[in-house]
This record gives structure tokens, sequence and C-alpha cells, in this order.
């Protein structure tokens, strides 16, 4: 990927950082929101996602990619590689709020960072964009 720029998404997800953690690293529930795989949540581990082919694109259906940083449950990076995108991937979680009436320090929602940046780690101050697909917009 010659051109830079970084796409950062930020979500805010009704769920506590350790099961939108699970979601992101179980490779199960991994396949139900993105694609079949098989992730394991190991540094180094390569993987591949698997999907329609789209021959016209240059691409074959598999994504290539490479576990390179795990830090539970806050950030996860790999390398994606698919057709012509040759990037990396980062996840952020953070804790986000409370549950209504609670005084359990359990956070009733996760504030996720998706950032894509060409093969280098993301800064999620450049090219920011929010999508509000599922999430509180912010």
């Amino acid at each position: 990927m010659s051109d830079h720029a970084t796409i950062a998404v930020d979500q805010f997800l009704a769920h506590p950082p350790a099961k939108v953690w699970r979601a992101l690293t179980d490779s199960d529930l991994l396949a139900r929101w993105l694609m079949p795989n098989d992730f394991r949540p190991l540094p180094g581990h390569r993987f591949t996602f698997h999907t329609q082919p789209r021959p016209g694109q240059g691409f074959d259906g598999v994504v290539h990619c490479e576990v390179l940083e795990i830090d539970p449950p806050r950030r996860l990076r790999w390398a994606w590689r698919g057709g012509r995108l040759d990037t990396v991937v980062t996840w952020t979680l953070a804790p986000e709020g409370r549950a209504p009436g609670s005084s359990s320090s359990t956070p009733a929602s996760t504030r996720t960072t998706r950032c894509s940046a060409g093969r280098s780690p993301c800064s999620t101050a450049a090219g920011a964009a929010t999508s509000g697909v599922g999430s509180r917009r912010r």
C-alpha cells in the first residue's frame, strides 16, 4: 500500500471490555461478525480470514494476517494482507461509563477504536472518522 492514510473508527459498544475482547480474540465469535478464520491470540500467530473471492478486483477471498501485538484486554494489532490491501489493523479498547444506579466497578460499555494505517502503527488523531453502526456516535 503506497498511501499511508490512517482510517480510525471510534465506536461505543454496550458491553464491558472483557466481552468485547472475547469477541475480538475468540475465533468462533470473530467468525460470527467478521469472517471465518483460524485466529489464535498469540503474538506472531499467522492466520487467515476467508470470504467470497472477487477475481475482477484481484482478491482471491483470503486475507493473510499475523498477530503483531496483544495486550489483553486493551490492545490488539494484526497485519492484514489481501488483494491489493496491505495494512495493519489496531483495536484499542477502553472502559466507558457505568451502568445506571450501579455501584459496581464493572464498566457498562466499551469505547473501541479500530484503526488502519498502511504498514505502520496507527495514530488515531490522523484521518479520524466515526461510525455509528451499532454504536453511539461521539
